[in-house]
Formats: C-alpha cells, sequence, structure tokens
C-alpha cells in the first residue's frame, strides 16, 4: 500500500489498471485440474503453475503468444527502428525494419503506436518507464 501511494503521489491516480484482482489459478482452471489433484501436488509443482500462468498473462496478446514480438523492447523516438504485422489477422507475424538499422542495434518498436520522441502518451504506461 506504501507502493502504491507513493506512485499515486509521483503520478497521479489515473493510471490503469487502478485495481488488478487475479482469482486463483487452479479455481479458475477447476475443468482442467481436479481439487483431489491439486491437493496432491507440492507446493513447488504448484509454483510452477502459477509462475506460467503469470507469464501468459503478462506476455500473451489474449489469445496467442507471439515470442519473437518479446525480444523487441519498446522505445520511441529516434531509437524506433522496426515494425510487425498485425498478430490478428490469422497469418506468420512479420518484423520489419523501419529504417536502416545499424549493426548491433538493438531492435525497438513502439508498443503504444507513437513514434516520436515528443509523444503525448505519457512516461508510464504498461508497467515500464519510457527513456529519453
Amino acid at each position: 500500500d506504501k507502493g502504491k501511494a507513493l506512485l499515486n503521489l509521483i503520478v497521479g491516480t489515473d493510471l490503469e489498471p487502478s485495481e488488478f484482482e487475479r482469482s486463483d489459478f487452479f479455481e479458475e482452471c477447476r475443468h482442467v485440474f481436479h481439487p483431489r489433484e491439486v491437493q496432491a501436488m507440492d507446493e513447488a509443482t504448484k509454483q510452477r503453475y502459477y509462475d506460467a500462468d503469470i507469464f501468459w498473462l503478462s506476455r500473451s496478446w489474449d489469445d496467442k503468444m507471439v515470442p519473437i514480438l518479446d525480444m523487441i523492447n519498446h522505445r520511441n523516438g529516434k531509437w524506433f527502428n522496426v515494425e510487425h504485422t498485425s498478430t490478428h489477422i490469422g497469418e506468420d507475424v512479420r518484423v520489419f525494419a523501419y529504417r536502416d538499422i545499424a549493426k548491433g542495434e538493438q531492435l525497438h518498436n513502439s508498443y503504444n503506436e507513437c513514434y516520436e520522441e515528443t509523444c503525448s502518451f505519457g512516461a508510464i504506461k504498461y508497467d515500464y518507464v519510457t527513456q529519453y
């Protein structure tokens, strides 16, 4: 609660999501796991299921995971150098250069489709801080 209060003091209270509650993984997936099966699991196995659930929640695009896009970081402005095709058109995702990319240069796309350094999108969104 102290961390949330500090963040609200620094950036205000208009951040989304304002509340985040996640039901228990095994309760949510009770059609897959029988309660006796869950009871018999050791804590390390349960933790692996919880970790996989959080990984899916944080890295998926609602209905699919796209590992190639996880390898590309976000940064707008002069650092933005790659784009990708949509993940929702039923075709393979393709990543392509937006501009010439120097040998050894890190790949950056825009998570918020705001390609300028001076975007009014805001510095903090989606659990990361944009560097300028």
